[in-house]
């Protein structure tokens, strides 16, 4: 229960109990299961407060020093937190429904099973906060700060994130279905098992974010988006998507990936790395499915595989090939090409396009016995991507 003395003191107004509370900084503030609904406190300096299972309805708290404060399971129904400050703040499972949050500090606070159904956060600063398991239906967070925010199983059903920051945000198995995110920052966002059917994701920024096949993208509506942040890389760059376009070419981009050699390819090992990978993973599906000169020597080739393959253990395991076999390339040439029937194509065939001189380079390469293992000097950097727009650089 609340310490009657300062319950009492509290009621009598924020300017008493401001005052009090300077010249005894270091008290213990025990006002649990406290009904302070419909009071006018704000600006009130409750920070570190212990307000366990408080009845806060409708009391307003704008501007009110709530850092590092307890309020699990309190009930803030309507209550007016704008500008707060609640950095910190242990809000677990604490009702904060039709609240307003507006402009509040909300960083590392831990909101975790919250329900902030129809709750207003336009322009708060949500950095770090854990929203885990939260429910968020019909929230408003338009222009928001979730930077590093944990939502990881959070309920956004029809919420409004337009404009809101959520790069590096853990939306692991959310419900963002029907939300509006567009013009949203989702650089190197985790979605994986993410729902977002029927989510609004025009102009939203795409860079890097992390998906899977189980994150669900049916029905999204989408005319384009951006491939790097402030608004960089449009795409499409002219136009926009056709209806369900979107959704389906992010399906493809499950099993694709992208190889950047910016120093030229060696198209005898590049194929050689195909042949090892098609030997140590059997029936992969992979396809070449574009090579694109960049000029300067540089080249990407575009790689898709079947959605049963992990992608990003094959992709890891091609680069070491490929850079190990470069590394090793003069005693790979002595050793293992020696007398091989691999020869350099004839002046007539050289009309050929790439991708067919690959192809032939792909079916007739010898696989060596512990070849492989001889030639595996460098340790590759592991690339984390989920999309194809996590590239890998030779």
């Amino acid at each position: 229960m609340a310490d009657k003395e300062q319950l009492a003191l509290l009621k009598r107004g924020v300017t008493l109990w401001n005052e009090w509370k300077l010249r005894n900084s270091r008290a213990c503030i025990d006002l649990t299961e406290a009904n302070l609904s419909m009071l006018n406190l704000s600006t009130a300096d409750l920070g570190g407060a212990d307000l366990l299972g408080a009845k806060l309805i409708g009391t307003d708290l704008i501007g009110a020093k709530l850092s590092g404060a307890v309020l699990t399971e309190a009930d803030l129904h309507e209550a007016n937190l704008s500008k707060a400050d609640l950095i910190g703040a242990d809000l677990i499972t604490t009702k904060l429904i039709s609240s307003d949050l507006r402009g509040a500090k909300l960083s590392r606070a831990d909101f975790t099973r919250a329900d902030l159904t129809g709750a207003d956060l336009r322009t708060a600063i949500v950095s770090g906060a854990s929203l885990r398991s939260a429910r968020l239906v019909d929230a408003r967070l338009n222009g928001a700060n979730l930077r590093i925010a944990n939502l990881r199983q959070a309920d956004l059903t029809r919420a409004d994130l337009r404009d809101a920051d959520l790069s590096r945000a853990n939306l692991n198995h959310a419900n963002c279905s029907e939300a509006k995110l567009i013009g949203a920052n989702l650089t190197e966002t985790h979605v994986l098992g993410t729902n977002f059917t029927g989510a609004k994701l025009t102009k939203a920024c795409l860079e890097d974010w992390i998906f899977n096949t189980a994150t669900r993208l049916n029905d999204i509506v989408c005319d384009y988006v951006y491939l790097q942040n402030y608004e960089q890389k449009r795409y499409p760059g002219r136009g926009n998507f056709l209806p369900g376009e979107f959704s389906r070419l992010l399906q493809e981009d499950l099993n694709t990936f992208d190889l950047l050699f910016p120093q030229g390819i060696s198209w005898e090992i590049f194929a050689y790395a195909l042949k090892q990978i098609e030997l140590d993973y059997g029936n992969t599906g992979l396809t070449i499915r574009s090579i694109e000169n960049k000029g300067d020597k540089v080249l990407v080739v575009r790689i898709s595989v079947s959605g049963a393959v992990d992608k990003n253990k094959l992709q890891e395991d091609f680069s070491r090939i490929y850079k190990s076999a470069h590394f090793g390339l003069e005693l790979f040439t002595q050793n293992d090409l020696h007398g091989s029937d691999l020869q350099a194509p004839k002046e007539s065939q050289r009309k050929t396009t790439r991708r067919e001189e690959i192809n032939v380079l792909f079916l007739n390469f010898p696989r060596r016995s512990g070849s492989s293992k001889r030639l595996l000097y460098l340790n590759h950097r592991r690339n984390r991507r989920s999309s194809k727009i996590g590239i890998i650089r030779y």
